[in-house]
C-alpha cells in the first residue's frame, strides 16, 4: 500500500487492488459493495455510475436500477449516448418486473432511435433486447403498442424493413390511446422502401394518418409527421408531398426538435433528387449538414456523406 498526498491509503498499482478484490470471498465483496453504495449515498452529491456499479455488485436490485438510470440520464445529457444506451441495457436485460421492464425499454429504444453516433451492432442489441420485451407474459396492450412502434422504428434505420413493417402493423391495434404515435406508425407503413406492396396500399395508410388529430402532440412530433409524410409521398411519385416540403420550418428551438429538422430535411433533399430537383436538393441537404454539425450529429452526418 501507499499514501497518497491527501493522506488516503491506496495500491501502488491497479493490478495489486484487482488481484486483492479478486482474492475476497464473493459474499464478503458484495457485502462491501452494498457497504460502500450505502456510504456514497450518505456522503452527498454521489456518481449515480459509481451508485449503480455498488449497488448491482451488492445485490440490491431496486437501488441498482434506480442509479442505472439517473447514470443513463446523465450521460445523455453530457452527450454521451453510448454510455447511456449501455447503462440502461443492462438494466432492461436483467429479469426485471414487467411494468418496469416496459417503462426502462421505451426509453431505452428512444434513446437509442436519438443516438448521434454510428453504433449498429449496440442497435441490434437493442431491438433484441426489446423484442424480448414484447414477448414477455403480463405486459399490457399499451405498452406493447407502444414499444412495437418503436421498434418498428428502430428496425427501419437498421434496414431490417420486413421486420419494421410486421412491428408497426402490429402496434396499431394497440395504439388507439395516442393518435400521434399512431400516425407515425401509419406514416412509415406509407413509405415504399418497406416489404414491396402495391403503392395504393401506402397511400392508404398515409391518407389514414392525415385523417388522426394530433395538434396536441408536441412540437417535435408535429415536425416528424409533416416531414415524414412529404417524403413519403414524393418518394412515391405524389406531387402533393411538395406542399408539405415547402411549408417545412428551417428553425427550432429545442434538442428534439433540431433533431427532426436535420432528419427532415435530409429525406426531403434526398427525395429531391430522385425527382431531379437538384437545386431544392442541394439547399435541403446543406440545410441538413449544417444543423448535424452543430450537433455534433455524426449519424445525420454519416447519412449525408
Amino acid at each position: 500500500l501507499a499514501e497518497d498526498p491527501d493522506g488516503r491509503i491506496l495500491f501502488r498499482h491497479s493490478l495489486v487492488a484487482r488481484a486483492v478484490y479478486e482474492d475476497i470471498p464473493q459474499v464478503t465483496r458484495s457485502e462491501l459493495h452494498l457497504r460502500a453504495g450505502r456510504a456514497l449515498e450518505a456522503a452527498g452529491h454521489p456518481s449515480p455510475t459509481q451508485l449503480a456499479r455498488h449497488f448491482r455488485l451488492g445485490h440490491d436490485g431496486d437501488r441498482w436500477r434506480t442509479y442505472a438510470e439517473q447514470a443513463a440520464q446523465v450521460a445523455a445529457a453530457a452527450g454521451d449516448d453510448t454510455t447511456a444506451i449501455v447503462a440502461l441495457h443492462d438494466v432492461v436485460a436483467e429479469a426485471v418486473p414487467v411494468r418496469v421492464r416496459a417503462r426502462l425499454t421505451m426509453k431505452l429504444v428512444t434513446m437509442t432511435l436519438g443516438r448521434r453516433v454510428v453504433e449498429l451492432a449496440l442497435t441490434r442489441k437493442v431491438a433484441r433486447t426489446a423484442q424480448r420485451t414484447l414477448a414477455a407474459p403480463g405486459l399490457s396492450p399499451r405498452s406493447r403498442g407502444e414499444i412495437a412502434s418503436l421498434l418498428g422504428r428502430l428496425f427501419m434505420q437498421l434496414g431490417e424493413f420486413g421486420t419494421a413493417r410486421d412491428q408497426l402493423e402490429r402496434a396499431i391495434p394497440d395504439l388507439a390511446h395516442d393518435p400521434a404515435e399512431s400516425a407515425r406508425a401509419m406514416i412509415y407503413l406509407g413509405w415504399p422502401c418497406l416489404d414491396p406492396c402495391p403503392a395504393a396500399e401506402h397511400l392508404s395508410w398515409l391518407r389514414r394518418a392525415a385523417e388522426l388529430p394530433t395538434d396536441t402532440a408536441p412540437a417535435a412530433e408535429r415536425l416528424a409527421h409533416r416531414f415524414d409524410r412529404g417524403t413519403a409521398l414524393l418518394l412515391l411519385g405524389e406531387a402533393s408531398g411538395w406542399a408539405l416540403a415547402d411549408d417545412a420550418p428551417t428553425e427550432a428551438g429545442t434538442l428534439a426538435e433540431r433533431r427532426e429538422l436535420i432528419r427532415g430535411h435530409l429525406n426531403l433533399g434526398t427525395a429531391a433528387l430522385l425527382w431531379g430537383r437538384y437545386a431544392p436538393a442541394r439547399e435541403r441537404l446543406g440545410l441538413a449538414r449544417g444543423l448535424a454539425d452543430a450537433e455534433h450529429d455524426q449519424l445525420m452526418l454519416s447519412c449525408i456523406a
